[in-house]
């Protein structure tokens, strides 16, 4: 297993009632869309994607949900992360500098997208539509240091943007073939809904989907998507429009701690 670093936090930003962004000090090689496995030696250990990379930092963007993620919202700045990574296959960067691309994030998807916005930033001309349940929920409309064509955003409540979803901004505000790549990073409904909406333009895309991962090495299995079998923390958890079309079990199942399928 990879070493495990104790990392100070830097500095910990409240994004809404429902998110925080912590940030420890730069000592990785990490590229967006890839991940870090963080434990609190108490409650077991979660995967979070980078929401932001800068020389002297990496920041992770984390939603309360359960007893883990609640004890990390307990954290202040001076206490230690415990923090193994990164792993599995970013965006490719060098391929998307230069290119006219569009981004579509939801939710915490958006921070994976953030992070390559910012990344890229001058290097490619970048749309990016951002969506949410409501004005509440909606993550980084004022935090996103990149230089951008455009940004949209959409939200169910219709409390900020266009009311409806990012499919919705899709169709009345956004010229699709004019854009050379489209990234998408969110909840998997979304995804999908992303995905049949580009079924019949031809237009290549990249996803960043979530699996629930235990080693995050592509030991175990658990995060293993059928047909395939691709491991998301190793092939993934950034797969182009063409292998995700193969894999059937996307928006259809997935698995919990125990390995059982469920439903969505």
């Amino acid at each position: 297993m990879d070493k495990r670093f104790a990392l100070e936090i830097e500095s910990v930003n409240i994004e809404n009632s429902g998110h925080k962004t912590f940030e420890v000090k730069n000592i990785f090689d990490v590229k967006p869309g890839q991940f870090f496995m963080i434990t609190d030696y108490k409650n077991g250990e979660k995967p979070f994607s980078v929401s932001r990379i800068t020389k002297e930092r990496v920041s992770f963007t984390v939603k309360k949900l359960g007893s883990f993620t609640s004890g990390l919202f307990d954290m202040k700045p001076g206490d230690a992360l415990y923090i193994r990574g990164p792993y599995g296959n970013g965006f490719d960067c060098e391929l998307l500098a230069g290119k006219k691309l569009l981004l579509v994030g939801g939710g915490c998807g958006t921070g994976p997208l953030r992070s390559l916005a910012e990344y890229i930033s001058g290097k490619a001309e970048i749309n990016f539509i951002n969506g949410a349940r409501s004005k509440e929920d909606l993550l980084f409309e004022k935090g996103l240091d990149a230089n951008l064509a455009s940004y949209s955003c959409a939200t169910d409540d219709g409390s900020a943007g266009i009311k409806g979803t990012v499919i919705d901004v899709c169709k009345n505000t956004v010229d699709l073939k004019s854009h050379d790549y489209i990234v998408t990073s969110g909840p998997e409904m979304m995804l999908c809904a992303v995905r049949d909406y580009l079924k019949d333009t031809g237009i290549p895309a990249f996803y960043l989907i979530e699996r629930y991962m235990k080693c995050a090495v592509g030991i175990c299995g658990q995060c293993s998507v059928d047909p395939l079998g691709v491991r998301v923390c190793v092939e993934g958890p950034v797969f182009d429009g063409d292998l995700l079309s193969r894999l059937t079990e996307f928006g259809v199942y997935k698995r919990d701690a125990s390995g059982t399928c469920r439903e969505f």
